[in-house]
């Protein structure tokens, strides 16, 4: 366990899972990167079977990992991208096994060098947005420090959490740090207009307003959010709630009621799904899944996306994982200021799966194992 009592071994041991997208692009920098993971997770697994920690890991992460499982073999049986498959599944076990390892050392540091480390991908991305732009005429294509503009929000929301959770547990408070985490992440989010983005900032800063509302917090903690954002999400795929606002959808927010075409590529996936609902087709690197008009496409929905890639027992398994969180709350009577925040930013994350796609990334897994990590210490402290 010494190998995470320092934040010079954190960096050596966390960020290399946490490449910008950016980097993929440079050949060079992405070996250094891929060396670099290759030496860590060896570390890591060595730290794991010399800890006897392989068994004392949180229930999100043995989830995670029967969930990649699935995804690799409906990969093989479809001779999709199996290195692809496997390789990221590795990267992402590995991560979600390094945080804990690490917060079991020294959770506030942990959780402070990864807010610090969020927070400067921000900042660069930031800073970067505008000069990449200028060197090109597509913003939809284009490859920023963070990746395309719509993956932004991967690391607004857990550097957000991060900020806020180190804050309150600190200071009681938010303080400065959550701010500046907040401004950074609307300018990343506003500046390259992410609608789905922008939705859920309006869902954590409505949140932050409501966080002394006793029946806020409740819901926010309890099996209601959840159910709520899998009720909105099945609501629009597949009964088409949204008709029922067409006034407000139509005449007063200018949109249409496929929200861009967005429905058309649910029916074509749904209809391509049921061909193979048990395990799917497998996992690719672009998620692409569809072709409407001429384009290759993704789900353009979480779930969707799940079922495509695993099928009905890797959907099961991945709802298990949104699952646990509440079910251990529940169990343990547990409740902290801290835990509130969590459940926030993980209800504003299964709201916006309605448009896109984030268990495909780390940086979704961050709130998941943080509630775990919070209820652990809140029983110590109570034992």
């Amino acid at each position: 366990m010494n190998f995470y009592n320092n934040n010079i071994k954190r960096f050596f041991l966390l960020a290399p899972f946490l490449e910008p997208i950016m980097f993929y692009s440079f050949n060079f920098i992405d070996y250094i990167y891929l060396g670099w993971k290759f030496v860590s997770i060896l570390l890591i697994f060595i730290c794991l079977l010399f800890s006897k920690s392989i068994f004392k890991l949180s229930a999100p992460t043995y989830l995670f990992i029967f969930y990649r499982i699935i995804l690799v073999i409906s990969s093989i049986l479809n001779g999709t991208d199996v290195i692809y498959a496997v390789t990221n599944s590795v990267i992402t076990i590995f991560f979600l096994i390094s945080f804990e390892l690490s917060a079991k050392v020294n959770k506030m540091e942990t959780i402070k060098f990864l807010r610090n480390l969020l927070l400067v991908y921000l900042f660069i991305n930031l800073l970067s947005y505008p000069i990449i732009n200028s060197l090109t005429s597509s913003r939809d294509s284009v490859i920023y420090f963070l990746g395309i503009r719509t993956r932004f929000t991967d690391v607004c929301v857990p550097a957000m959490l991060l900020a806020i959770y180190y804050d309150i547990k600190t200071f009681g408070k938010l303080s400065k740090c959550s701010i500046v985490s907040i401004i950074l992440s609307a300018f990343n989010i506003f500046i390259a207009w992410v609608g789905t983005g922008i939705i859920g900032m309006a869902i954590i800063i409505l949140g932050i307003f409501l966080s002394n509302s006793n029946g806020f917090k409740k819901f926010i903690c309890s099996y209601k959010a959840l159910f709520l954002s899998l009720f909105f999400n099945f609501g629009v795929v597949f009964l088409r709630i949204q008709n029922y606002f067409s006034y407000i959808i139509v005449n007063i927010l200018h949109k249409s009621l496929t929200l861009s075409s967005r429905t058309y590529v649910w029916d074509l996936s749904i209809d391509k799904i049921m061909n193979k609902p048990v395990l799917g087709y497998g996992i690719n690197e672009s998620g692409v899944f569809v072709n409407l008009w001429g384009y290759d496409l993704q789900t353009l929905n979480q779930f969707l996306q799940v079922l495509a890639e695993g099928g009905f027992i890797a959907l099961i398994i991945f709802l298990l994982i949104l699952f646990v969180p509440y079910r251990k709350q529940k169990k343990n009577k547990i409740y902290s200021k801290e835990l509130y925040y969590i459940f926030l930013f993980l209800f504003a994350f299964s709201i916006m799966m309605l448009s896109e796609r984030y268990a495909n990334y780390i940086y979704f897994y961050i709130p998941i194992l943080l509630a775990f990590i919070e209820i652990k210490s809140i029983q110590k402290r109570n034992v």
